[in-house]
């Protein structure tokens, strides 16, 4: 049996397909809710189809300890779904969240970091309270619930104001406390280590890879896409010989997808939450150890949607703000970004986490986020392709400068 029959043809599949050749390991139902156990891109990985079974009902008995194939958690909460997504679903009551992945895989290191930092930061992430698991792949989460809102609304009204945005100094304090307790697990899983040659000339080539892959899916008449792949291409060439500026610096646990999305304000102060990286992060791992700049990368990214973002608000179309974005913000995008990174390092104080030419690493870690967020934004359809690829153009240009 192929995957699709076990679990339909949903748009999961057809986007973990697109990344990874798939072998189907085995066939699981409960009350006509299917999910499939499966191998690729090196990992084991756990699907669950366009169901025919009551998903609300699955998640809550998932999450009782009620679905024999499914282990962890003995949770009673009065759970009632928020939302469905692509990547999964979303639950919550009596306190609780709990978050249901549509496409899970192995490398997700969510609850350990979620464990760890509880247990040295209580302050900066939500309770984690058990993960749910399917052959030893996390599928699911549940935490304590957080009242807040995103930290992206703050930037985005700040973008459109031409402001700094009020929380930049607390986001930088918050991002430094993480890494600092991230660097002081001991685990194996989270044990930092000093870079090497050859990780710097692997993380350069996850842009060929992907410009490989997306030369598979974008129209060769995408004159747009077409001229960001060859750009990428040429940026992982240069990139890998960059090595002797990143070889050494400390490699941590970080937190792997830090967009403004996944920073809440609430009322006790600011809050991290989604740990268990990105989506679309192949062909690299998500348990990865990787430099603190490249979370600092993917911020300064998210300002850049956030500006975009800021004009779409005033009715542009999603490439017509990019385009601005890119042009007639870039004032408030590089004031904004290169303020967050002085007041991040000002909190690192004489941390080894403040070791290394932060410049030359911004520019390879910015390099790398825009090239994933090119792959995300095109296979996801979310129609905002054009922001990262404005970006990749910039960073050619500006090589080895800093792009902001």
């Amino acid at each position: 049996m192929d995957i699709a029959k076990c679990i339909g043809d949903g748009k999961h599949l057809r986007v973990a397909s697109t990344l990874c050749r798939l072998e189907l390991e085995r066939c699981l139902e409960w009350r006509g809710v299917k999910a499939a156990v499966a191998r690729g891109c090196g990992r084991r990985m756990v699907l669950l189809g366009p169901q025919e079974g009551d998903m609300e009902v699955f998640l809550r008995e998932a999450a009782r300890g009620r679905v024999p194939w499914v282990r962890g958690c003995n949770l009673e909460a009065g759970l009632e779904v928020e939302g469905y997504g692509l990547r999964g679903i979303l639950a919550r009551g009596d306190g609780v969240i709990v978050k249901l992945l549509s496409l899970a895989v192995e490398d997700n290191p969510e609850y350990g970091v979620l464990a760890h930092l509880f247990r040295v930061e209580p302050g900066l992430v939500p309770e984690p309270l058990c993960s749910m698991r399917v052959d030893g792949v996390q599928v699911g989460i549940a935490t304590r619930a957080i009242e807040g809102e995103p930290l992206a609304v703050e930037f985005i009204s700040s973008a459109s104001r031409g402001l700094v945005p009020p929380s930049l100094g607390e986001l930088a304090r918050g991002v430094a406390r993480l890494h600092r307790a991230l660097y002081g697990c001991v685990e194996e899983w989270c044990r930092p280590r000093r870079v090497t040659r050859g990780d710097v000339e692997r993380w350069a080539g996850r842009l060929a890879w992907r410009a490989r892959l997306l030369r598979r899916i974008v129209a060769p008449e995408d004159l747009g896409v077409v001229e960001a792949l060859d750009s990428m291409e040429e940026l992982a060439r240069l990139m890998a010989r960059s090595y002797r500026d990143m070889e050494g610096i400390p490699a941590i646990r970080i937190h792997g997808d830090l967009h403004l999305y996944q920073v809440y304000r609430t009322p006790g102060g600011l809050i991290f939450t989604d740990f268990e990286g990105e989506p679309y992060r192949e062909p690299a791992r998500r348990d990865e150890l990787e430099p603190p700049a490249r979370d600092l990368a993917t911020l300064a990214r998210s300002i850049d949607y956030a500006s975009a973002l800021a004009l779409m608000e005033r009715g542009m179309d999603a490439g017509e703000a990019a385009l601005e974005a890119s042009r007639g913000m870039s004032s408030w995008r590089e004031r904004v970004s290169s303020r967050l990174l002085e007041l991040y390092l000002d909190a690192l104080g004489d941390s080894p986490l403040a070791e290394g030419d932060w410049e030359s690493g911004l520019a390879f870690w910015l390099a790398e986020r825009a090239s994933y967020e090119l792959v995300y934004d095109i296979i996801e359809g979310t129609g905002l392709h054009h922001i990262p690829l404005n970006a990749i153009l910039r960073i050619r240009d500006a090589w080895p400068k800093i792009a902001w």
